[in-house]
């Protein structure tokens, strides 16, 4: 039976009153719920590659431009692995909100390179193994590269906004508070350092040495 299951997420943007070009605040609200909704269906397909993902918006509220937003995530039967009992629904929601918000969080440190970002990826991989997500889904580790851009996303929405006014993603009794502060990732860079690492793992050394001949006579091999 294919399973939905639902989920509330708040994002808050604080502005002084009487701002100017207010069409500025709502551009980047709009790209901030993008890409949030974006990472948010990147760590949902380490459970199911084809995990159907919507998002409605429920209400705002006045004063602080506050978006209340429900999420749907279907979950495909098949990609479940036959293991019973199967994780309550409430497993795999904390498993992508804890997900979230330390991605969330990674945004407020000062780098971000290559190293930073596997750190990041393997606290994931350690939320979703403390869920078990990995032990009744065809689970598969988040990649570097698709949360360095979604993270980009995020940074790129943020840096819009003016001193004074933030973003404040809500979810699951936690939240992550963003400004305008938010670092930029060079994604070419992680692509290059990517690259260097696979090639740095693939490589195969070749060596030429000396194999003894007992009848007086030595030739090289490999």
């Amino acid at each position: 039976m294919v399973e939905i299951i639902q989920d509330k997420l708040d994002i808050r943007l604080d502005f002084d009153p009487d701002v100017e070009d207010p069409s500025r605040l709502f551009r980047a609200f709009a790209e901030i719920i993008d890409s949030v909704n974006s990472l948010d269906l990147q760590i949902a397909r380490s459970i199911d590659p084809n995990v159907e993902n919507k998002l409605f918006l429920k209400d705002i509220e006045k004063g602080s431009l506050i978006a209340k937003l429900e999420k749907w995530i279907t979950l495909d039967p098949s990609n479940e692995l036959k293991i019973t009992p199967l994780p309550e629904s409430n497993d795999v929601r904390e498993y992508l909100n804890e997900s979230r918000q330390v991605s969330l969080k990674s945004l407020n440190s000062d780098s971000q390179d290559l190293e930073s970002l596997e750190r990041l990826t393997a606290k994931i991989d350690d939320i979703a193994k403390s869920k078990n997500i990995d032990k009744y889904f065809n689970y598969k580790k988040v990649e570097v590269l698709p949360v360095a851009e979604n993270l980009n996303k995020i940074s790129h929405a943020s840096n819009k906004l003016a001193d004074k006014e933030t973003f404040d993603i809500i979810s699951n009794h936690d939240s992550t508070e963003l400004n305008n502060t938010s670092p930029k990732i060079n994604i070419e860079d992680i692509k290059t350092a990517l690259t260097s690492e696979v090639i740095e793992n693939t490589t195969t050394e070749v060596y030429k040495i000396k194999k003894p001949d007992f009848l007086g006579e030595s030739r090289a091999c490999s």
